[in-house]
């Protein structure tokens, strides 16, 4: 973040109209946010080894160790591996692997521009347009941004998909 952050303080400051007060407070506040965030995530890495360090602890301690025991001591372990991957921000596994669907899934973004491209296949065609516009009377630009934002129904898609199944184009 902080990389970021300096990149956008050194575009900014290559533009003189840009020195205004408002923006330089906007800037601070950024900067003081981002400065927050990282001491949080400091926190979260030394909360998250202490919780480590402490199962560790329990397990070494205990005589009477049950199988149930052994699978919720791999269970928070497993869970504070997590958290370390997670506040990391060079490890890109949460965001490849959409965790909790919280980021964009890169397979799915192919799907859509794979998608948008079959839709331009048929706009570039006046037979595959004529056939498409029986059903679905609309500007093209506007379908491709439905795509683009997932609002389009599944029964669009699948007709897109069979008008261009056999498409050369």
């Amino acid at each position: 973040m902080r990389n970021e952050f300096n990149k956008l303080i050194e575009s900014l400051e290559r533009f003189s109209s840009m020195a205004e007060l408002e923006i330089g407070v906007a800037l601070d506040n950024l900067y003081n946010k981002i400065s927050e965030v990282e001491k949080r995530l400091v926190c979260v890495v030394k909360t998250n080894k202490d919780i480590q360090d402490g199962v560790h602890k329990i397990i070494e301690t205990n005589d009477s160790i049950t199988a149930s025991d052994c699978i919720l001591h791999d269970e928070v372990l497993r869970a504070t591996y997590d958290i370390a991957i997670a506040v990391n921000l060079n490890d890109n596994e949460p965001i490849e692997e959409n965790w909790y669907g919280l980021f964009e899934n890169a397979k799915q973004k192919t799907e859509i521009e794979k998608l948008v491209e079959r839709l331009e296949m048929i706009e570039n065609d006046s037979e595959l347009t004529t056939k498409f516009r029986k059903i679905y009377a609309t500007d093209f630009d506007i379908t491709k941004a439905c795509l683009r934002e997932n609002l389009i129904k599944e029964e669009a898609i699948k007709f897109i998909k069979e008008l261009t199944k056999d498409y050369k184009g």
